[in-house]
C-alpha cells in the first residue's frame, strides 16, 4: 500500500530531523530477532540464550517508547499501537 509506505517514510524522515536517530539506533541494537525466538518457543526448541535475548529485547521497549515520545510528532496511530505495553489487564 503506497499510503503506508509514504507514512513510514515520513516518520523516518521526521526521526532523522529530530536528532534522535542515533539514540534510537543505539536502543534498537538491543532488540533481538523476536520472530525467530517466538518460533523457537512455539517449536519447543528455545534455548536459555534465546529467552535471555527475549528478556533483553522486552526490557528495551520502554526506553524506545520514551525516545519516540520526545519527538512529539509520532502519534499512537503512526505506531499502530505497537509500542503500547500490555500487562494483561
Amino acid at each position: 500500500n503506497h499510503d503506508q509506505i509514504n507514512q513510514r517514510s515520513e516518520v523516518v524522515s521526521l526521526i532523522q530531523q529530530s536528532g534522535l536517530a542515533d539514540e534510537l539506533a543505539t536502543l534498537l541494537k538491543h532488540i533481538a530477532d523476536i520472530e525467530r525466538i517466538a518460533a523457537r518457543i512455539a517449536l519447543l526448541s528455545a534455548r536459555p540464550r534465546d529467552l535471555s535475548r527475549l528478556r533483553e529485547s522486552l526490557t528495551a521497549v520502554p526506553d524506545i517508547k520514551d525516545c519516540l515520545k520526545q519527538t512529539n510528532f509520532i502519534s499512537k496511530n503512526q505506531t499502530h499501537g505497537c509500542l503500547e505495553w500490555h500487562d494483561g489487564t
